[in-house]
Parts: structure tokens; sequence; C-alpha cells
């Protein structure tokens, strides 16, 4: 078990998920970048001089200060996000609504499913496994009723990234 066991390495948020992006601080913004890497020459530096010169207490508390700042803008406290529910929709957990949700009968929409060739199970590019008739009808209710992915995940469960 070590120190940082508990922690996170800090991340751009092209590398992170939606959830960790806002709110959490969890993300490595630009100006954080560039504080790292004057953090991380000071750092070097330091341990150069003090490896030179050692018993010197300025360049000792030069080193571990510039250790700890780039530390602390490197790593942040991990957080376990809660995972998210999968409401696991099919055409009959619409029931009478569907008509009016997505404005096709359950027997057409299973009859287009067939035909545009959804197969069984769909893997998304973010390794997420769907039914084909799940993928479909999120695709159809985004049409139909022009919400966003957020509302649409809350509408069908999962992340909104699927």
């Amino acid at each position: 078990m070590t120190i940082l066991n508990h922690l996170r390495i800090k991340k751009p948020n092209h590398y992170l998920s939606f959830r960790r992006r806002h709110g959490l601080r969890q993300n490595l913004t630009s100006n954080d970048q560039i504080k790292l890497l004057k953090y991380k020459k000071m750092m070097m530096v330091s341990i150069i001089l003090f490896k030179r010169n050692p018993g010197i207490v300025k360049i000792e508390r030069f080193m571990k200060l510039s250790i700890i700042k780039y530390l602390s803008l490197r790593y942040v406290e991990d957080i376990a996000l809660e995972p998210t529910v999968n409401h696991s929709r099919n055409i009959q957990s619409f029931g009478q609504s569907i008509k009016k949700d997505l404005r096709f009968e359950a027997i057409d929409i299973r009859f287009l499913i067939i035909q545009l060739g959804f197969s069984n199970i769909v893997k998304l590019d973010n390794r997420i496994k769907m039914s084909g008739e799940e993928l479909f009808l999120r695709g159809l209710f985004e049409l139909v009723s022009g919400s966003s992915k957020h509302d649409i995940a809350n509408q069908f469960g999962r992340d909104f990234s699927a």
C-alpha cells in the first residue's frame, strides 16, 4: 500500500469522462500544465543544487517546496463516482405511450429494426454494448423529442455518451 493509493493523476479534459470534467476539479487545465512544467524545472534544478551542496538549508527547503507544489498540482483525491443506471428500455417498456413518444406503432418499429439491419448487440467506440433495439429507440427518441443527450440519458439510463 502506497501513499498515492487514494490519489489520481490529473489529466486534460479530453482524457477524462464527462462526469469527471466539471465540478470535481479532477481535470488538468492549461494553466496547471504550464505551472507543472515550471515546478518540474524548479524541482530538477533544486535537486541538482542540493546534491552539489549538501547541508545548505535554503536549497533543501526550496527543493521540498518545489516537490510539494508539483505533487499538489499533479495529483488530486480520487472520487468514486456512482455507477450510471441502465433502464434497459425496449419497445415493451414504452407501453401504450409508444405512439406518442416515438410517433410509430410498436409493430412498425420492430419492422424498421429488422429492415434496417440492426444487429442484436452493438459495441460502440467507447466500449459500451447495447442491443440494436435500444440503440434504434434512443436515436428515434432523440429525433422525435429533440432532447439533448443528457435528457435522453435520464430517460433511457446509462451515461450520456451512450
